[in-house]
């Protein structure tokens, strides 16, 4: 079965943590992955912390190295629609990341990841 990305739940994204960095637009990743998870309404995406108002959740259906990929704002002060350096989350195995990213590399051609 080829391994493919759908949208990820809260419960999905927990452990996560910081993977690096992507640059692009809000239009941009509007545009490639729809409108993201909004983190400040009340509801299972709402943000206890207030530092994320924006993220888009995706979690790979490979059997084999999953992983869990978000990608968000994080105590950015400008509005969410201005942001162009987003943090990149991961659970899971990094391969899945770089071929998450591969797969969107027509809208994100320009863009760069940037690990730590």
């Amino acid at each position: 079965m080829k391994n493919r990305f759908i949208k990820a739940e809260p419960k999905d994204i927990e452990h996560s943590s910081f993977a690096g960095y992507l640059q692009a637009s809000y239009k941009d990743l509007v545009e490639c992955f729809g409108e993201p998870n909004d983190r400040t309404k009340d509801g299972k995406w709402q943000s206890f912390d207030w530092k994320v108002r924006a993220e888009w959740a995706f979690k790979s259906t490979a059997r084999r190295d999953r992983a869990v990929i978000t990608i968000y704002d994080y105590k950015e002060i400008q509005p969410v629609e201005e942001v162009t350096l987003w943090h990149v989350g991961l659970k899971g195995s990094a391969k899945r990341l770089k071929e998450f990213l591969k797969q969107k590399k027509s809208i994100l051609l320009h863009r760069s990841l940037t690990t730590v």
